[in-house]
């Protein structure tokens, strides 16, 4: 019904007039066509370059990594603190240890899916944190990840991800057993990998609960024998100590270093001990001990007649001898558990605490030479204990207290450390002054490497030479990106010979447009000459036409490009899975303010060339021949 007054009001418009009027729509809108194709061919084919030009320039070209996957040869070297490749341009040289582990990842949808979680250090976190919008270096106690873009847009397509679950799985007895972890995303950082970035603590928690060396997933308890022991020293208090004198009824007794695997049980350094191993140990000539004489005092020729002692109190300590450097001389401690350790009692105690603990030492008494063993108290000393490879570490320890044995005293949990770095067990980072379990890092699946960055592009190949003279195992994207850079010299080469055919094609189409709207014209021209009105008054009226309908045309094709262009970048990176900033044009910025502006002029250009070139031949015949 509405459509019949409007069918109505169409009627009493001149025929001539809705004509031109349809004519004029058509031409705006192939005008509009024309812009917008000119704009996102020009838009497409600048960013084609600038993609040429970041292949050849990316900043992972200057990434070196370099690996150590031999453990005799690692020594102090894993920290690559001392690496310089460039005299003038010294490098960015990030060492880590890193850590391969196998887990699964919950989508939203409630899949799992298999990915790699990698342990990285500090250091490594922080570099990837840098890379990232709201991301940061990762926390340790905290249960923390980096994850990549690549692994999001597989878990939740929809949107971001705060939390996310990590199913850690075993086998037992040839069936799964799976334990999961709900984590926080800290960070996300631009990787084409499916992989997770945890710390390098989390990594090897994982991958002892893995491999049945821990009862719980993360910070569990070795299931392992205590190691590195040189042997045990048992102590006893029998059922009469009351009785007699402490010194007279301390037994004593020294167990092979064999017998350490007896021990499996023990917990910590010289704790709790089954009963039968001290009987099993604790033996002496004399007649059989009488319970009766528990209340009186025994002389020592009774004491020494004590076959079999049945024990109410144990302490067992395990015994680890170090060589140590003190200056140019050597040395020998003897490792102690703290002030529950018995072995005070036959070590005559000179001066200072009897508690001694981790970065502690008790002094040997001829150490001093003709200092005051109080004098010592206090002070800091360095001691050189020396790995499998001949260097040798510098560790800064406490004088806590000064012993007359020949031997000085060390917290056992540090003469363990030391004998483990002596048999190539441990690592020493001298950037940080501790020690790392190698067997912890350097296993299957896992490596050390550093990373390095060439000081610009003119000094990676240099970098890469010096690294593979020093024998390490040098990984680098140069020939891929060589390879890269080329292909992409090629392609945006082609791209833009069809942007080039392309621009020219619909500059061409639209002047052509207007050349034919002019030729259906000349009737016209002819009356209006014959009218009398000059031909620069009809060329200039044709021409303002035609610029009005380009103004408008682009105006009207910019509307139009940002609405679709949201809607196209969708369609790309859904179907071709590459980058936003390659398919989106940015509009009313400086990056493109010249593209609009250029694509106005060619099109406003084109249709004024395919007008006046009409025009101007048509008007140098008579108005007759023109009404003709």
């Amino acid at each position: 019904m509405m459509l019949k007054p409007l069918s109505n009001l169409l009627r009493t418009v001149p025929t001539k007039l809705r004509r031109q009027f349809v004519v004029s729509t058509i031409r705006v809108a192939i005008a509009a066509m024309t812009f917008m194709t000119m704009v996102l061919a020009a838009w497409y084919g600048y960013t084609t370059w600038l993609h040429r030009a970041r292949v050849i320039q990316s900043s992972d070209l200057r990434r070196v990594i370099a690996e150590v996957r031999d453990i005799n040869k690692m020594g102090d070297r894993w920290t690559f603190s001392s690496l310089q490749a460039l005299e003038k341009n010294p490098l960015v040289a990030l060492a880590y240890p890193r850590k391969l582990v196998q887990v699964q990842v919950q989508t939203a949808q409630g899949r799992s899916i298999d990915v790699s979680l990698e342990g990285v250090c500090g250091q490594e976190t922080s570099l990837l944190s840098n890379a990232l919008a709201g991301g940061r270096a990762l926390v340790p106690g905290n249960y923390e990840v980096i994850v990549t873009t690549q692994l999001v847009r597989k878990i939740n397509p929809a949107g971001p991800i705060r939390k996310i679950t990590i199913g850690v799985t075993r086998m037992v007895d040839e069936r799964p057993e799976q334990q999961r972890i709900e984590m926080d995303v800290v960070g996300i950082v631009e990787r084409n990998e499916e992989r997770v970035y945890a710390l390098l603590e989390t990594a090897i928690d994982m991958d002892r609960w893995q491999t049945h060396k821990a009862t719980s997933l993360l910070g569990g308890s070795e299931q392992q024998p205590l190691p590195v022991y040189d042997y045990v020293d048992a102590y006893v208090r029998p059922d009469f100590e009351s009785a007699v004198d402490r010194e007279n009824t301390l037994l004593r007794t020294k167990i092979c270093a064999e017998a350490s695997i007896s021990l499996p049980e023990a917990r910590g350094y010289g704790l709790s001990v089954p009963a039968t191993v001290m009987r099993y140990s604790l033996v002496n000539n004399g007649a059989a001990f009488d319970q009766d004489e528990a209340n009186n005092r025994l002389t020592d020729e009774r004491v020494s007649q004590i076959r079999r002692a049945q024990p109410t109190f144990m302490s067992v300590e395990p015994r680890i001898e170090i060589d140590f450097r003190l200056g140019q001389h050597e040395h020998k401690a003897l490792s102690a558990s703290g002030a529950a350790d018995l072995i005070w009692r036959e070590s005559p105690h000179t001066v200072g605490s009897r508690d001694i603990k981790p970065g502690q030492v008790v002094m040997a008494a001829h150490l001093l030479k003709s200092d005051l063993p109080r004098n010592a108290l206090g002070r800091e000393i360095k001691i050189g204990i020396t790995g499998p490879n001949g260097k040798g570490v510098s560790i800064p320890l406490q004088v806590v207290g000064v012993t007359e044995n020949r031997t000085s005293i060390v917290h056992t949990a540090d003469a363990a450390t030391w004998r483990r770095f002596q048999l190539g067990e441990m690592l020493f980072d001298q950037s940080s002054g501790r020690f790392t379990p190698a067997s912890k890092v350097y296993d299957d699946g896992g490596f050390i490497a550093a990373v390095c960055y060439a000081s610009s592009d003119e000094n990676i190949e240099p970098l890469i030479r010096q690294l593979e003279a020093q024998g390490y195992e040098v990984k680098h994207q140069l020939d891929e990106q060589r390879n890269l850079s080329r292909l992409a010299v090629a392609i945006s080469t082609l791209v833009l010979l069809f942007v080039g055919t392309s621009l020219v094609q619909v500059a061409f189409t639209s002047g052509a447009v207007s050349w034919m709207d002019v030729r259906s014209r000349l009737k016209e021209a002819g009356i209006m000459m014959a009218y009398g009105v000059s031909k620069s008054h009809i060329i200039a009226t044709y021409l303002f036409e035609v610029t009005l309908i380009g103004m408008v045309a682009s105006v009207v094709g910019t509307v139009v490009l940002a609405i679709v262009t949201p809607w196209l970048k969708q369609l790309l990176l859904q179907t071709l899975g590459l980058t936003n900033e390659f398919y989106i044009v940015p509009f009313f910025s400086s990056q493109t303010s010249w593209i609009f502006v250029s694509t106005l002029l060619i099109v406003i250009t084109s249709n004024l060339v395919g007008t006046w070139l009409p025009t101007w031949l048509a008007l140098r015949k008579r108005p007759v021949e023109l009404m003709r």
